[in-house]
This record gives structure tokens, C-alpha cells and sequence, in this order.
């Protein structure tokens, strides 16, 4: 049965991780970021699928402020898409650059994205520990003048009125607030809750440590989850140490979507996509 030829298909994603302890040879996000791009097309086994891109669309990154992080992953890249795009900072941000792609590629706009999100923030504060001045890349001041990227999303107010009234601002405050609602909509005991989202992290982690590109790659008891200690101290009840996210790394992951109609043209097989 043939596709819509806009019907929008992710044909390579890729992952790179990187643990390098001197920050004067460690790479920065972007190198990662272009890595981890490489490892998507290598992924898709089509090898136009970069040179082919009608844009390049970054995440926005915290670890460095490069100006335009799509001109330097492109650059790094050795291509010259149409289009240059960031996103607007926030967690939903990779999804939604996603989502995005798509709807464009449903709509005729754009034929393939690469798709990317990098971090080097590990190596940004060994260097600050060290003080070690780092010699990153910045888009000059003129360029993004004369070139700015294309932003996609919108800036987010994150709290309400009555919640900036209360001083709730923190994502420690706020998560443990929902985690709290779900506990009281399912209707059962802070430790029958406890219990429930310990077993549900022990099975992130059981396959966290299958998977070479996860940062933490142990296995976890759903009592190891939950119990405090020095190393796993509880951040914001009822989430420990070990549940909350890690920004203390340095990582990227690309996602390369086109449309049905270029999957078809850069050879890539039929089983390989992902609709």
C-alpha cells in the first residue's frame, strides 16, 4: 500500500554520549550535536540523507550560548540547508520540534529536517571547577544581525499568577505539587503511590542498563530507587535523588523526518520507517 507522498516518516535517529574528564579535549555540543547527526543518517543507510536536508533545527541549548546553533551543526556538517531554525528554551522543546517538523512536512513546506538537541554541560562545569576558559564557537553579532535563525514555538509563561503569589517557581516545588494531584486523583496512600512510581523508575533503569548511550547504566531495585543516602539524597518528596533528571552530562540525539516521497527517493527501505 503506498503513503501520501507528504506523509512525514523518521527514517535514522542516533545517539552519542561522551565522557571525557579534561574539558581542553572534550568536545562541546555542537561536535556532538553533528555526531550524533552522522549516526542518524548512518542509521537511515542513506548517505544523501544530510546532503539533502531542507533544514537544520536545534534545540535550545543551556549549556552554551552559540547564537546560532543550527549555522555551526551545519557548518560542522559540511552542508547548507535552506533553513536555520532554534527552538524556544523548555522541556517539552524536543517533542514539540518533532511534532513540528511534521506538521510542515504534511503541509508541503519542507521535504526533510534533521531534527537535534545537544549538551555539553558536564564538561562546561568541570571547566568552571577548574577554571579553565573554554574556546567555544559564538555566531558573531553581525552575522545573526544579517541572518538570524528561524525560532520555532513560543515563549511559555511557566507559572500562574497565583502560583508566582505563593513563590512557587522551582521545578522542585511544582513536580511534587502534580506528583502529589495524581496521587490524590488514583485515590490511594502516599506509600501506595511510593511504591507504584518506585517500581515504574526500577523498570527505566533495568533498561537504562541495556543501553550504551544511557549516562547511568545500573539496574535498580525499586527499594534502591526509594531509599535515601548520601548519594541519593530526596530532592523534593517524594522523588529522590536517582528521579529527578540529570543535566550533569554530556549527550546529543538526532532524529532525521522527511517526507514519504524523499524516504522513497533516498532509497531508504519501507521497514525502516517510522510513522
Amino acid at each position: 500500500m503506498s503513503s501520501p507522498a507528504t506523509t512525514p516518516v523518521i527514517i535514522g535517529v542516533g545517539e552519542v554520549l561522551q565522557r571525557v574528564d579534561d574539558p581542553t579535549v572534550a568536545e562541546h555540543a555542537i561536535g556532538l550535536m553533528a555526531a550524533a547527526a552522522r549516526a542518524a543518517a548512518a542509521d537511515a543507510g542513506a548517505t544523501r540523507a544530510l546532503d539533502t536536508l531542507d533544514a537544520v533545527a536545534v534545540v535550545s541549548t543551556l549549556t552554551w550560548r552559540y547564537g546560532d546553533p543550527a549555522r555551526l551543526v551545519a557548518a560542522d556538517l559540511g552542508i547548507a540547508p535552506g533553513r536555520l531554525i532554534v527552538t524556544t528554551p523548555g522541556g517539552n522543546s524536543p517533542q514539540s520540534l518533532v511534532n513540528e517538523a511534521s506538521r510542515r512536512i504534511v503541509a508541503g513546506e519542507l521535504d526533510s529536517i534533521l531534527c537535534v538537541g545537544g549538551e555539553a554541560f558536564r564538561t562546561r562545569m568541570r571547566a568552571r571547577r577548574g577554571e579553565v576558559t573554554l574556546d567555544w564557537p559564538k555566531v558573531p553579532a553581525e552575522t545573526l544581525a544579517a541572518e538570524p535563525p528561524e525560532t520555532w514555538g513560543k515563549d511559555l509563561t511557566m507559572n500562574s499568577p497565583h502560583e508566582t503569589e505563593l513563590g512557587l517557581m522551582m521545578p522542585v516545588q511544582v513536580y511534587p505539587m502534580f506528583e502529589t494531584a495524581i496521587r490524590a486523583a488514583r485515590g490511594v496512600s502516599p506509600a501506595e503511590h511510593l511504591a507504584d512510581i518506585a517500581q515504574l523508575w526500577s523498570r527505566f533503569s533495568a533498561v537504562a542498563a541495556t543501553n550504551p548511550n544511557a549516562w547511568i547504566r545500573t539496574a535498580m531495585s525499586p527499594d534502591d530507587i526509594i531509599t535515601t543516602s548520601d548519594r541519593n539524597r530526596m530532592v523534593g518528596a517524594p522523588y529522590t535523588k536517582v528521579m529527578n533528571s540529570n543535566n550533569d552530562v554530556d549527550m546529543a540525539a538526532a532524529v532525521i523526518v522527511c517526507s514519504a516521497q524523499h524516504a522513497e527517493s533516498l532509497g531508504v527501505p519501507r521497514d525502516r520507517w517510522v510513522f
